[in-house]
């Protein structure tokens, strides 16, 4: 009747429907709203009803409302982790890993690799990335959970490509090694300034087959040469500066 209070009472079930009902406890337990604050993941899955009563003549009139499903969605984490090696040089590469939360993730997530804010094509499922001499720069990774459509960002890690040490000063290094077509030639120099260096290719005989002059820059400055045509065989690479002076020389092998 008319001025009759409503009396509530929400009720869970954790099993399901049609499921097994209990009171629920807390300060909002008994009024028109539930309020579920912060709640945990264990709560994902339960459903929730009200019990309505209300005092009807001699008796108490009561009914229930239909039970709603409740969903947590937690936003995922995701944290980048520092390079083992973060000085990379031509003889020693790195990678970038991520660290995913919750660790499920690691299977299903999108991931969105960046180098210096543009997006680093084919990556949208790699937990790592590789790191070579030429990939210096600052670093994020954003991620996607697919069930829930929420996504989160990673700090930012810089990299960079310096000579490790004063041993590594003055080396060249020459891969592939075997080669078939393309050779990379890297001279660590202590300046990262730009500057001519030349490269000279000698066969087995002593013969210049091969001699280019290259405008290099950074510690590692890299210089490629074709050898396609060149026959099977060992062969002397020797790098030289701009005055003529030899400054390192190795050996690599041409194979068919």
């Amino acid at each position: 009747s008319p001025g009759n209070t409503i009396s509530y009472q929400w009720q869970v079930s954790s099993t399901g429907l049609p499921g097994s009902f209990v009171n629920v406890a807390g300060p909002t337990a008994t009024t028109s709203a539930l309020a579920i604050n912060s709640a945990p993941i264990f709560l994902n899955g339960n459903f929730y009803r009200a019990y309505l009563s209300v005092p009807c003549g001699t008796g108490i009139s009561s009914d229930t409302t239909a039970a709603a499903k409740l969903n947590i969605s937690y936003r995922p984490t995701i944290v980048l982790t520092q390079p083992a090696v973060s000085n990379i040089n031509a003889a020693v590469n790195s990678i970038l890993s991520t660290t995913v939360s919750p660790f499920s993730l690691n299977s299903t997530a999108t991931f969105t690799w960046k180098k210096n804010g543009a997006i680093i094509p084919n990556t949208l499922t790699s937990q790592t990335i590789p790191l070579t001499v030429d990939d210096q720069g600052s670093y994020q990774v954003s991620i996607i959970d697919p069930s829930t459509g929420c996504t989160a960002l990673s700090n930012t890690i810089t990299t960079s490509a310096l000579t490790s040490d004063n041993l590594l000063s003055g080396r060249v290094f020459v891969y592939p090694n075997p080669v078939r077509n393309i050779v990379t030639v890297r001279y660590n120099n202590a300046t990262s300034s730009s500057r001519a260096t030349s490269v000279a290719v000698f066969d087995a005989k002593g013969q210049r087959v091969f001699a280019k002059a290259f405008a290099v820059a950074g510690t590692n400055g890299r210089m490629d040469i074709d050898m396609t045509r060149l026959a099977t065989g060992d062969y002397m690479v020797y790098v030289i500066d701009a005055n003529g002076k030899k400054l390192a020389s190795t050996k690599v092998f041409k194979v068919l």
